[in-house]
């Protein structure tokens, strides 16, 4: 969705950053658990190895398909403990474990995500889409309902 809208604001195909998503360690229990994030607390899910993968070949095959300039991901690789006592990861869990590499350098399922959306890319005969059409001047006098509007819409399309 935000793709879309900033897209849409911008007139012009845009790159999406921080693509990823948290996964689980040492036994932890995937689920949701309260972090903070930029100095604010928020619910973040921590996944398997397999919900992971799943997400970002989703996201990825999705932003392809609505004609993103390109993603980068959240990172490459999971921090190692030993930097887990410093900034970012002593007050932001969710941040040590976004990479498609573990700690260790194994890649996790999240890798062979990236490596199939990467060959179907490379294969495709399809030109990306154009970015879609927002009222932007709808949209600015009165971002905050607007943004919520759209939302439900998108979520109730799809």
């Amino acid at each position: 969705y935000l793709h879309m809208l900033v897209a849409g604001l911008a007139e012009r195909r845009v790159v999406v950053t921080g693509v990823g998503m948290p996964s689980i360690i040492n036994g932890e229990v995937a689920g949701w658990f309260v972090d903070d994030l930029y100095g604010r607390t928020a619910p973040i899910y921590r996944s398997t190895a397999g919900e992971q993968a799943e997400f970002i070949y989703t996201v990825l095959e999705r932003l392809y398909e609505d004609g993103a300039a390109g993603v980068w991901l959240a990172t490459y690789a999971d921090a190692p403990a030993e930097l887990w006592q410093t900034p970012p990861f002593d007050r932001t869990r969710c941040f040590r474990t976004t990479g498609v590499v573990d700690a260790l350098g194994r890649e996790k399922p999240a890798a062979r995500a990236v490596r199939d959306i990467a060959s179907r890319v490379r294969s495709a005969s399809t030109i990306p889409s154009p970015p879609p059409a927002v009222d932007a001047e709808r949209y600015w006098s009165d971002p905050e309902r607007t943004f919520h509007t759209w939302w439900r819409e998108f979520n109730s399309s799809g």
